[in-house]
């Protein structure tokens, strides 16, 4: 028998193929997206739009309490000052809103006046105190009725220079 030379170890087989499988992603969590587009959403919008609303409330209020002294409006009358140094028909200390007119003009108030007292009064007279303004007409006399109402209408020429403040009306 002869002896042959020992076989070589066998060659090893081929590399098997490695394959790689794609994870997928996690599930979407579309939760912190709606949370971002809140919150953009918020900062963007709501807020922006809160204060100007805001804004527009104060300077609207700050625009309404300054006189409007454009345009040759310069008379600012804040209130009317009732007074009186008989108290007539319980006026003394009344106030009544006040006017914005241009310089010189003509204007008109006409005030529901109410009569605390129990028995009837009558304004007879009006004067203004105190100032440039003059009172032109009157409905004088006024009679009111006890714990009644009555009109009383005036009309006055502003002064011809520029004037803010109270004006004092005596009823008697």
């Amino acid at each position: 028998m002869s002896m042959s030379a020992p076989l070589p170890p066998p060659s090893p087989p081929p590399p098997q193929p490695v394959y790689y499988y794609a994870v997928p992603p996690p599930p979407r969590d579309d939760s912190h997206l709606l949370l971002i587009v809140l919150i953009v959403i918020i900062f963007v919008v709501v807020i922006p739009s809160v204060l100007a609303v805001v804004l527009f409330w104060e300077v609207g209020g700050l625009l309404h309490s300054v006189p409007n002294n454009t345009a040759g409006n310069n008379v600012d009358v804040i209130a009317f000052d009732l007074s009186s140094q008989n108290n007539t028909c319980g006026l003394a200390g009344k106030t009544e809103p006040g006017v914005n007119v241009t310089l010189g003009a003509t204007f008109s108030v006409s005030w529901v006046l109410h009569n605390a007292n129990t028995t009837g009064c009558s304004i007879t007279s009006a004067h203004v105190i105190g100032n440039e303004f003059s009172l032109d007409t009157t409905n004088l006399p006024v009679s009111l009725p006890a714990r009644g109402t009555g009109s009383l209408d005036l009309t006055f020429t502003a002064p011809n220079t520029v004037y803010t403040g109270d004006l004092v009306i005596d009823l008697e």
